[in-house]
């Protein structure tokens, strides 16, 4: 994973993952991005960057490809949530069956 927890990541790390996907000039991404080679970076900013040249581009594959995913990550953060409260109704359920069942 690229997120240590923080929201952010070494530069070192995006270059690798980068670099693990084919990306070979990912050193001239980041600058064109005015990301620094020596400090940790926001993923939050660099997902916000990125977008933004998805957008400038304005080049219909990219920004269909960009709409798909974001629908995608929403859809699957939705289904997390739900799982999310499901497991809380379940383990409220339990713990309202071994009360019952002690009494």
């Amino acid at each position: 994973y690229l997120d240590d927890g923080t929201g952010y990541t070494s530069t070192e790390q995006i270059l690798d993952s980068w670099h693990e996907e084919g990306i070979e000039n990912s050193h001239e991404i980041l600058k064109a991005l005015d990301f620094g080679f020596e400090e940790r970076i926001s993923l939050a900013e660099l997902t916000m960057a990125l977008e933004n040249e998805l957008l400038i581009t304005k080049n219909g594959i990219h920004q269909a490809i960009l709409v798909c995913f974001k629908k995608e990550i929403k859809h699957l953060l939705e289904k997390v949530d739900q799982v999310i409260r499901e497991k809380e109704k379940l383990r409220l359920d339990l713990e309202k069956a071994e009360k019952f069942k002690t009494q």
